[in-house]
Order: C-alpha cells, then sequence, then structure tokens
C-alpha cells in the first residue's frame, strides 16, 4: 500500500477511537455538537434521515443517573436487615454432625 492510503487509514482509525472516547466521556457536549452539525446541515439543503435528527431523548428524575436521588423524594430507603441477638445458653445452638 502506497504511504497515503495507510495515512488515511490510520486517520480514520484515530478520528473514530477519539469520537468513541468523546462520546462517552461527555455525552452532553457531543449530543450538542452533533445536533449543531445536523442543523448546519439541513440549513444547506443536505437531506438527513429523520432518525438522526430525532436525537437521544434524555432521562429525567430519577433514571437520568445523576446521583441525586439520595437526597430527593424519589430516593428508595435502604434495606436493612433485622438483627436478633440471643442470649448465651438460651437454648438455640448449632447442629453439628
Amino acid at each position: 500500500m502506497s504511504h497515503t492510503v495507510q495515512y488515511v487509514v490510520i486517520g480514520v482509525i484515530v478520528t473514530v477511537s477519539m469520537l468513541a472516547v468523546l462520546r462517552h466521556l461527555f455525552p452532553r457536549l457531543t449530543r450538542a455538537l452533533t445536533q449543531r452539525f445536523l442543523d448546519a446541515l439541513v440549513r444547506r439543503g443536505v437531506p438527513i434521515p429523520s432518525q438522526w435528527r430525532a436525537g437521544i431523548s434524555t432521562a429525567s428524575g430519577c433514571a437520568a443517573g445523576c446521583g441525586s436521588c439520595a437526597s430527593s423524594q424519589c430516593a428508595s430507603p435502604a434495606q436493612e436487615a433485622p438483627v436478633r441477638f440471643y442470649k448465651a445458653g438460651s437454648g438455640i445452638t448449632s447442629k453439628s454432625s
């Protein structure tokens, strides 16, 4: 292969990897940038599938995963197991064979 093709292939791989990391680390930013890019394409008359323009619906409330539910009303109380105390010699013994 020629060096130019190799450079293009490496550039595509690096770009795709960078976008995957950005989508993972900064989902809100990448969603906003994608929406702005698609809006610019639509203004120029490029046909865009409606599925792409719909965007990802962001969750709200407890489904958002923001971590603030611990202080809100939708947080479920912590489940605690009852603790049983027995007096020594109360007749409760473990079976050993």
